[in-house]
């Protein structure tokens, strides 16, 4: 029996979201088009009979431009230092950027076994061998190189993902399981439910405000054996916001919040009163006490 904690690395975008949600056969993490859209170590964890691998879905690396960025990226720096393995997600679709290479010399730097997974080779196999000569550049002068493999996967498709699962297991050291057997994830419901409200307004507002939006759910109360009230507030910095929010005639919050409903019922499978509320908060992403209100790691 194996265990042990993986660290999904990767600049934002390339599919660790998908990936993950796609080994554990359950939506665990929310998956966007647009950048920097998860904002938890979301712990997701898969367990079969030779033991257990805690993936912990990491924010894409970007350089911050706000207190919520920082305390992002330093989720992300973290995680690299306290895992047993880092799973390192590339887009080979993408070529080689200027962020690619900082997150190769932070992973080279904390000399963790890496395995690289070249994603997204279901639309070809694009800038593979530009990842794979970039990192020989920066370990060629190592007496050790700490990456085991390079995997091309496509995690859409879930081509060769029991791979990366039969590599992870093999470098990983004897242990007990960590969760219970039939856990998949250990991030809070409160937490879990606002991503999935956050997730539903990014559908309609693509890329106008994603950074600008803070939701938290302020109450979940079961009204009776099959209803279940759920009240959240959704944070923005301006009032201005507050109106693309809500949308003309309250079209975006409530299409929005009809979703997020649907696939709330489906998961506590019961009836949902979902309460959507939209609130003021100037210049919130800065504002590190009201960051830990919404659940963020200090």
């Amino acid at each position: 029996m194996k265990s042990g904690f993986v660290a999904l690395i990767g600049r934002p975008n390339v599919g660790k979201s998908t990936f993950l949600n796609a080994i554990l056969g359950k939506k665990v993490s929310i998956v966007t088009p647009i950048p920097q859209t998860t904002r938890y170590k979301i712990r997701g964890i898969y367990t079969d009979n030779r033991g257990q691998i805690v993936f912990i879905d990491t924010p894409g690396f970007y350089k911050p431009q706000h207190f919520l960025g920082k305390t992002l990226f330093n989720f992300m720096k973290d995680s690299i230092k306290e895992v047993d393995l880092v799973l390192y997600m590339t887009d080979v679709t993408r070529p080689v950027g200027e962020e690619e290479l900082e997150i190769m010399k932070m992973i080279i730097n904390e000399n963790k076994k890496t395995i690289m997974a070249l994603n997204k080779i279901d639309r070809g196999t694009g800038f593979s061998n530009d990842y794979i000569e970039y990192w020989n550049k920066l370990t060629k002068d190592l007496k050790k190189n700490p990456l085991l493999f390079f995997v091309p996967i496509s995690a859409l498709n879930n081509k060769n993902l029991d791979k990366i699962i039969d590599i992870i297991f093999e470098n990983l050291e004897e242990g007990t399981l960590l969760y219970p057997q039939d856990m998949l994830s250990d991030l809070p419901k409160e937490i879990a439910f606002s991503d999935i409200i956050r997730e539903k307004l990014y559908m309609f507002l693509k890329d106008e405000l994603p950074h600008s939006i803070g939701v938290n759910i302020e109450e979940m109360t079961e009204k009776s054996e099959n209803l279940m009230y759920i009240k959240a507030i959704i944070y923005v910095e301006k009032p201005s916001h507050k109106k693309i929010v809500i949308g003309k005639d309250g079209r975006i919050l409530k299409e929005a919040g009809k979703l997020a409903r649907q696939e709330l019922e489906t998961i506590l499978n019961k009836k949902v009163y979902l309460d959507l509320w939209v609130k003021v908060k100037e210049d919130w992403p800065n504002k590190p006490q009201f960051l830990r209100e919404l659940g963020y790691e200090s």
